[in-house]
């Protein structure tokens, strides 16, 4: 596995080297890890290869990782819509994901105007599913 590409363009600085390792290994559970080279703008770190799907996956820091849907499709506007610029087939899903300053993850899947929010192992769950490092 390579090591991770820089991180441009974010707002809040860069994610510490820590957080996009731990996403490593919590990809590496769905499939084979592609890291993209961040160009400014782009909101995808890396894909995601399984047997049916590629996943484009975006990593942002969340102050608040409790905060309901709407409320972080508001603070992470900007990323999301980026994403949502990737081309979506029946195979293509986008996805983002969110860590806590203390390593806790939340994981979405960018649906319509909506989010979903999955599991560890990128299964739709029904409700909060805030998960530990």
């Amino acid at each position: 596995m390579r090591s991770r590409p820089g991180g441009a363009g974010m707002t809040r600085g860069p994610l510490p080297e820590d957080t996009f390792k731990e996403a490593a290994k919590i990809a590496a559970r769905r499939g084979t890890l592609k890291w993209f080279h961040r160009a400014d703008g782009d909101s995808s770190h890396f894909a995601i290869f399984g047997l049916n799907f590629v996943s484009l996956v975006g990593i942002r820091r969340a102050r608040r990782l409790r905060a309901g849907p709407e409320e972080i499709s508001r603070e992470f506007h900007d990323t999301i819509a980026r994403l949502k610029a990737a081309v979506l087939t029946r195979h293509v899903v986008r996805e983002l994901w969110l860590c806590s300053y203390h390593g806790s993850w939340r994981f979405f899947q960018i649906v319509g105007s909506g989010l979903a929010e999955l599991d560890r192992e990128g299964r739709p769950v029904a409700g909060p599913c805030i998960a530990p490092s």
